[in-house]
Formats: C-alpha cells, structure tokens, sequence
C-alpha cells in the first residue's frame, strides 16, 4: 500500500479528468484517495489492492462517501484482474512508484480501445522521464499507439530524485484487411489485441 496525504495536488489534477461515462481502474488503490474521489464523480471504478488492512479502509471509505454503487474493491493481486477486464479500462491510475513498470503489461492487457494511464515512478533528476517512456513503450507499441501528453515533477522524493507523473494516452492500432472472394473485393476493419492478435470489429 503506497500513500501520501502530501500529494493532494496531484491526486486532485487527476480526478478532475475523469467523467461519468468512464471506466477506471486503479491497479494500487490503498484506500482510495483515487478511486472514492472517481467513483464521486460518477466513474465506473475498478480498485485493486493487495494489503487486506488497506481494503478494509477502501471499503469503509466508499460507503461513507456513498460511492459503492459505483465502485468495485477487488482484493488482491491487480494481475489477476486481466482475467475479467482485459481491454476495459479508458483509465488506468498506477501509482506505485518503484515498481509500476513491472506491471505494464498488465495495464496493456486491461486498456481499452483509447487508455489514458497515469504513471508514477521516482527517477534520477538527470533521466527522469526517459525510463518511464520507454517502459510504457516496450509493453504498449506492438499494440497501441503510444502518446505521451504530460510529464512534470510531482514532488521532490530525495537528494536529486524526483517523484514523477507521466500521462499517456494508448489508442489501439487499426488496420484494414482487404479480401478479394471470387472477384468481390471486401473491406474488413480489424484491431489489434493486446496479445498482438487481430481482431475483425
């Protein structure tokens, strides 16, 4: 569980661009200072969380918040929600500085068509967008068009480390397969899974 009432800045600037005709998933949740605030706004939430004592608060804060309507808990690792909502989401939150980029591919897997996800991690003042981009690049672009729409430094975190925000918008690439059937010549608009399969609309 990773939380900082320090970061209430941050969280506010996120919250405020989701709508009610979005599907979020927070994949670290802890208590919600994201997902509750989402659901408030009227997002269909997803919030995953490991730690058992951090669920309990989450749930205890969305019924007094009266957001449960909206907001799902799924206790547990965020790995296993691929399983039930691959290729839902149209936000991603991860915020799990260290160690987010080990869980990219699971936010591949969990995007939908047009993903926004917001990357948290803490890097060197010397580099510190460049491991975030790349990594989300690595996992996303066999499958996505990868667009980085906002970086900036979040808070200082120690001597020269900087805790980080990256924005990034995943659009799914689409292509066309034109098939020709004893002369008739049709038009097949097919995406692109997240396994790299394609797949006819």
């Amino acid at each position: 569980m990773y939380f900082s009432p320090r970061l209430a800045t941050e969280r506010h600037r996120v919250v405020t661009q989701s709508d009610s005709n979005e599907r979020v998933i927070d994949m670290f949740a802890g208590v919600g200072p994201f997902a509750v605030p989402m659901a408030a706004h009227g997002a269909d939430v997803v919030a995953a969380e490991l730690n058992e004592s951090a669920v309990e608060y989450l749930l205890i804060n969305a019924e007094q918040n009266d957001v449960v309507d909206n907001l799902t808990v799924a206790s547990g690792d965020v790995k296993a929600l691929s399983d039930s909502y691959t290729d839902w989401a149209d936000r991603l939150i991860m915020n799990l500085p260290h160690s987010a980029d080990e869980f990219l591919q699971t936010a591949v897997r969990l995007a939908g068509d047009d993903c926004v996800i917001h990357y948290y991690d803490i890097q060197h003042e010397d580099t510190l967008f460049e491991p975030g981009i790349n990594a989300i690049r690595s996992a996303a672009e066999q499958t996505y068009t990868v667009s980085v729409e906002t970086r900036h430094e979040v808070r200082s975190y120690a001597p020269h480390e900087y805790n980080i925000c990256l924005d990034v918008r995943l659009q799914r690439r689409w292509f066309g397969n034109v098939l020709n059937i004893t002369g008739i010549y049709i038009h097949e608009q097919c995406r692109c899974s997240s396994a790299g399969r394609a797949i006819p609309s």
